[in-house]
Order: C-alpha cells, then sequence, then structure tokens
C-alpha cells in the first residue's frame, strides 16, 4: 500500500547512508561523529533491513548482516552509484589520523558488476576508479596542510565475498585451485595497474583460497598483506592452523605482513601469539 511505501522508505534512505559510511562491515571510530549514534537510535529500522547493530568499542558500532543483505550493503554498489560518498569517506579518515586508505573494492569483481548489466570494459573501469577515489582523497586532504603519511591500498576481498552469502567466513568454495588462481588474478591485473601503494589481501577465510593468491601474485611487483578470517584463537575459517597461514606467508616474496581481521575480539590475541610462535620475524 501507499503507506507502507511510506513507511519503509526512510529505511532505504538509512541503508545508504549506512553504506556510505563503511569500509567493511564495521564502523570503527568513524570520523562523522553523529553516525555510531544514528544507527543505535535507528536499531528497530534497521532490523527491519537484517541489520543488527551491535557495540564494538569506544564510540563504534558493528552492523551484523543477513545473507540476504549482503548484496545491497556494500562499496561495490557505491562504485557504480555514488563515487563522492566514498571519496568523502576516505577523505574523513585520512583527516581523522588514518595512515591507509583501503578502496572499496573488496567486494568488487568484473563477474559481479557483468551480473548487473555492465560489460567487461566498464566493469574494470570501476574497479580500478576505486583506487583513484582513495588518491585523490589522499590529495584532497594534503591540499588542506595534512603533513604525513597516507598510503593508497587496494582492497582485494575473498572469492566468498562476491558470492554475497558469508562464505568468506567459511571457505572451503568447491571451486579448482585453477579457478581461484584465474579469479584473482583478474583482479588483480586492474587493480595494479591502477597504480595503488599497496594490496590489501583481506578476510581470506582458507589456505587454499591463500596458496591461490600468492601464486597470483607472483607476477606483481606490489607489497601486499594478507589477513585471514578465523574460527577460533587457532585455525582459519576453513579450519586450518593458523600457523601453517603464518608459513605460507613468510615464504611468498609478494607478501610483507600476515594479519587477522572479522574475527572475534577474543581470539585475536591466541592468533598472533601462535602467528608469532610459527614465524618469529614476520610483521603482524
Amino acid at each position: 500500500s501507499g503507506g507502507e511505501a511510506e513507511r519503509r522508505q526512510p529505511s532505504l534512505q538509512l541503508r545508504d547512508v549506512v553504506a556510505g559510511h563503511q569500509v567493511t562491515r564495521y564502523v570503527r571510530q568513524d570520523p562523522v561523529a553523529e553516525l555510531p549514534a544514528r544507527l543505535v537510535e535507528a536499531a528497530g529500522e534497521l532490523a527491519e533491513l537484517g541489520l543488527v547493530v551491535e557495540p564494538f568499542g569506544g564510540n563504534a558500532v558493528c552492523l551484523r548482516e543477513t545473507p540476504a543483505l549482503l548484496g545491497e550493503v556494500d562499496g561495490a554498489r557505491l562504485l557504480r552509484d555514488d563515487l563522492a560518498a566514498i571519496r568523502d569517506v576516505h577523505a574523513a579518515y585520512f583527516r581523522a589520523g588514518a595512515t591507509v586508505g583501503i578502496s572499496a573494492s573488496y567486494q568488487a569483481s568484473r563477474s559481479g558488476f557483468l551480473a548487473h548489466g555492465l560489460d567487461a570494459d566498464e566493469a574494470d573501469r570501476l574497479l580500478a576508479l576505486s583506487v583513484s577515489l582513495v588518491r585523490e582523497a589522499r590529495e584532497s586532504v594534503a591540499a588542506e596542510g595534512v603533513e604525513r603519511t597516507m598510503l593508497v591500498a587496494a582492497s582485494v576481498g575473498p572469492y566468498g565475498a562476491t558470492l554475497h552469502d558469508g562464505s568468506e567466513y567459511r571457505g572451503r568454495y568447491g571451486v579448482q585451485h585453477g579457478f581461484l588462481v584465474d579469479f584473482h588474478r583478474e583482479r588483480l591485473d586492474v587493480l595494479v595497474a591502477a597504480r595503488p601503494d599497496l594490496l590489501a589481501i583481506e578476510t581470506v577465510p582458507d589456505l587454499d583460497e591463500a596458496r591461490a593468491v600468492v601464486e597470483a601474485l607472483a607476477t606483481y611487483d606490489v607489497p601486499a598483506w594478507l589477513s585471514f578470517s578465523c574460527a577460533d584463537d587457532a585455525t582459519t575459517c576453513a579450519g586450518q592452523p593458523i600457523g601453517e597461514a603464518a608459513s605460507l606467508v613468510a615464504a611468498a616474496p609478494s607478501l610483507a605482513a600476515i594479519g587477522v581481521n572479522c574475527t572475534k575480539p577474543e581470539h585475536i590475541g591466541g592468533l598472533v601469539a601462535r602467528i608469532r610462535a610459527a614465524e618469529p620475524e614476520l610483521p603482524v
């Protein structure tokens, strides 16, 4: 009914606000100070959209989504629809003191854009544009007189992130190694050509995918970190020992550091301890 449409319209607008102020799934100490309060106030409204607002420390909040919504709230959609929103968020983070700006390419892929009716050339243009927007934000903030290190990182999410079904927290996709190598190489070709300072390879749930990423990286000369999503304080989401992941990263010439992200905070200490025990010289 007309009344129902009017009632739900604010939710749709709020969904766009949420997407415009995220880098990944979290709003961490967002420099747009009023955003966390707005999210808490709108918790009931967000619940209708499949979003649950949870405290995340300090003034930050965490948004936990249902799989049905994963395809709607992401930087890839904003790359197509609202470039200014992305650029403004990058600039806000640089102004707030961030030393690394991470592009809105985590969920973006040629196949994903093709599914939304774009051709391959336009898909690649938008992927490269995600890196350019971080660079533009850096230049804008530098022009305001900010003088410190501000690096441009191209975000490289796992294959599972493009499926919009939570697979980046499970791994074990059921696809061949060669498929994963080709998938990552296709995106890396575009992202590396956009000239980022580094590659932020994030939320990799599975050593099998990490091996594919390492193989795909071999032909590029861009520093990178590789960050895993983990199920507990000892294993990746796919169940492999984090120590094995650390050894894989340490042996890869293209990787400068290892990380853990999108993992319960109580597991981080144990994971870092196991990484350091396995590879004491590897930056974490």
